[in-house]
């Protein structure tokens, strides 16, 4: 059976250049793990959110993942204080080429994996940053801390455990003929 799936495409210079989710991580996300994955096309090399799930004025609390330097960021806790945030090296993302990025989190250990390869890890949490917030996918809820992502996702997806390496690339190899490799 063929893979039915949607490509969002966002500009950022659109108010209404990304989209809510209206998913409550407490119910969907009860381990003390996640997965996000999605294919991703970047078409600006500044700052960008690809998808964040923030709650919160003052102390804020959630996770995001961005385009960062043509590299990858995963914050997770208050990304108003950096929160605890990690990244890949800069300059490994070249714009206007299909990426499968994909972050997972535990109570153990984050990771950061790009094309099913592992560019950037970091030691885990003390408690998991589920929160009831929105999901914003393609940017975040402030234009001006959580810029607006201009160019392409696909097949985003969230998953209730920390994948495997070799499910991830298991995923990525996929697909990866569909976004040219």
């Amino acid at each position: 059976m063929r893979d039915k799936t949607t490509q969002f495409n966002f500009d950022a210079q659109s108010s209404t250049g990304y989209l809510y989710g209206q998913m409550d991580d407490n119910y969907q996300l009860s381990n003390n793990a996640m997965t996000i994955s999605v294919w991703a096309k970047n078409l600006n090399n500044t700052l960008q959110t690809i998808v964040s799930k923030i709650v919160g004025t003052v102390t804020l609390s959630g996770y995001m993942l961005q385009f960062n330097n043509n590299g990858v960021k995963f914050i997770t806790g208050d990304p108003s204080l950096s929160g605890d945030s990690f990244a890949t090296n800069d300059n490994i993302i070249s714009l206007d080429k299909w990426y499968y990025i994909t972050a997972t989190c535990s109570l153990n250990f984050r990771k950061i994996y790009v094309n099913g390869v592992e560019m950037a890890s970091a030691t885990g949490l003390s408690a998991m940053p589920f929160n009831s917030g929105q999901w914003d996918l393609g940017g975040g809820g402030d234009p001006e801390d959580d810029p607006d992502f201009k160019g392409s996702l696909a097949m985003f997806k969230l998953y209730n455990k920390q994948l495997t390496v070799l499910e991830i690339k298991q995923n990525f190899d996929a697909f990866k003929t569909r976004y040219g490799y």
